[in-house]
């Protein structure tokens, strides 16, 4: 996916886990977020844990029988495929957030959505099912954290601030919360070298906005090596290799 460039590459920033990006406060009012949820809540996708709400998404374009998945358009500074598309309610209520995502070093975004708990998330690892191969870690960990997150809490809640979204270098391991400064409310997050999972805390109200995206590496790792070293405290490091766990991916064992 990143081509010949990231395959000569070591991999820089790997055994972080977490980081805290150095980009200005996500325009996303807890306040607001909670109402727009409780309103649009019948077309949300429920799950046990948690109520997700997609904001942005694929509707895949199709010509001539096929589908095509790479056809771009120009959008300021983002290159946008055909056929993805904000949410209608989502953009009409949240134009500034719309704006914001654009300093974020996304070549495409591949989709959008609003994770609000209900109740613990255990750990896991998002990228585990027909990829669960070294191939894609190796293929990963050249461009690790590379998850992107926008956590939402009410103003001054330290504890969600400091302690709900935790990474775990093992399954039901110890686990390391990942801590906000307060310039920032976005991080990144690995998903390879780690599992990630978020505490529910009764009575305290949080929103995480993941993104999934296709990232501009030069951009990336610009904005990751900023960030290591304006929010150094905060990072979380861990080995460069896979989780372990009963849902690890096969035993890594280097470059030949």
């Amino acid at each position: 996916m990143f081509g010949n460039l990231l395959a000569k590459r070591k991999p820089e920033f790997a055994h972080y886990a977490a980081i805290p990006l150095d980009v200005p406060l996500a325009p996303i009012e807890a306040g607001k977020a909670r109402k727009f949820v409780q309103k649009y809540c019948e077309q949300c996708a429920f799950s046990k844990d948690l109520i997700r709400y997609v904001a942005f998404f694929a509707r895949k374009p199709v010509f001539d029988g096929q589908i095509d998945l790479h056809s771009i358009t120009q959008s300021g500074s983002s290159r946008i495929p055909n056929g993805y598309e904000w949410d209608p309610a989502f953009k009409q209520r949240f134009p500034e957030f719309v704006e914001w995502i654009r300093i974020l070093p996304f070549s495409r975004i591949d989709a959008m959505v609003l994770v609000t708990q209900t109740d613990d998330i255990r750990d896991h690892m998002d990228i585990f099912g027909k990829n669960n191969s070294v191939t894609y870690f190796d293929t990963y960990k050249m461009i690790e954290p590379r998850n992107y997150r926008v956590r939402i809490f009410d103003a001054g809640d330290d504890l969600m601030r400091n302690r709900s979204f935790y990474v775990s270098r093992d399954h039901e391991g110890e686990r390391r919360y990942v801590r906000l400064p307060e310039a920032t409310n976005s991080f990144a997050v690995s998903s390879s070298t780690c599992y990630h999972g978020s505490t529910f805390h009764k009575g305290h109200y949080k929103t995480t906005i993941a993104i999934h995206a296709e990232l501009d590496a030069k951009r990336h790792r610009e904005l990751l090596s900023r960030s290591i070293s304006k929010f150094r405290d905060y990072c979380i490091d861990y080995a460069p290799e896979p989780a372990s766990g009963p849902a690890a991916v096969l035993p890594y064992k280097g470059p030949d």
